[in-house]
C-alpha cells in the first residue's frame, strides 16, 4: 500500500516537452535526488491519489529544470494531462535529514513530547530558512525554537500527532 508519508513532495510537472510527450519538471528542492539515485518512479498526486509512472529518460535541462519521458505517455495531448500536478519521489532516495524536513512540513498541532521531560507543548509553526529549519513552539509562556535535525527530533508519530524530541536544557531555555 502507497502511504503518503513515505514520500517528499519533489517538484512539479511544468509543461510538455516535444513531440514525445516528454515533460519538463521541477526541483523544487535545495537537494536533488536525480542527481545522486537512479531513480525508476515517480509518484503523481492525481484526484488524491499517489499513481506511479516509471521514468524511461531522464535528463538535466537547464537550471533546476529536468526533462522526462514517462513510460506510455508517448504524445503531448497525454502528456498535458498531467502538466501542473506535484510529483512526488519515495523517501528512500533522500538523506535521513530530508525525510525529516519534508515531514515537518506537516505537523503543526502536534505536541511536542521530550523523552526524559514529557509533554513540552504544541507545535505553533515551522520557521526558519529552507537549509536551517525550525519547529516553533511554546514553552512556560517562552518561544522555542528547535532546530529540524536526528540530533534533537528521534520520532514524529503522524498517527497520534506525536514529535518525540531530545532537548537539552540550555536549548530549551535559550530565550527566557
Amino acid at each position: 500500500m502507497i502511504k503518503r508519508e513515505d514520500y517528499i513532495e519533489t517538484g512539479q510537472i511544468l509543461r510538455s516537452y516535444g513531440i514525445s510527450g516528454a515533460l519538463a519538471i521541477s526541483i523544487n528542492l535545495n537537494y536533488n535526488p536525480f542527481e545522486n539515485y537512479q531513480i525508476d518512479y515517480i509518484f503523481i498526486d492525481i484526484d488524491g491519489s499517489f499513481v506511479p509512472f516509471h521514468i524511461q529518460e531522464l535528463q538535466a535541462g537547464s537550471g533546476e529544470r529536468w526533462i522526462i519521458q514517462l513510460e506510455d505517455i508517448s504524445d503531448p495531448k497525454k502528456a498535458a494531462l498531467l502538466c501542473k500536478r506535484t510529483y512526488y519521489v519515495h523517501k528512500d532516495f533522500f538523506p535521513s535529514s530530508w525525510q525529516v524536513q519534508s515531514s515537518i512540513k506537516q505537523i503543526e498541532g502536534f505536541k511536542i513530547v521530550d523523552i526524559y521531560k514529557g509533554e513540552l507543548g504544541i507545535v505553533q509553526s515551522l520557521g526558519g530558512t529552507a537549509d536551517n529549519p525550525l519547529v516553533v513552539f511554546k514553552f512556560d509562556e517562552m518561544e522555542v525554537l528547535l532546530p529540524v535535525n536526528e540530533q534533537f527530533i528521534k520520532n514524529i508519530d503522524f498517527k497520534h500527532k506525536i514529535i518525540k524530541t531530545i532537548i537539552p536544557d540550555d536549548l530549551l531555555y535559550l530565550n527566557p
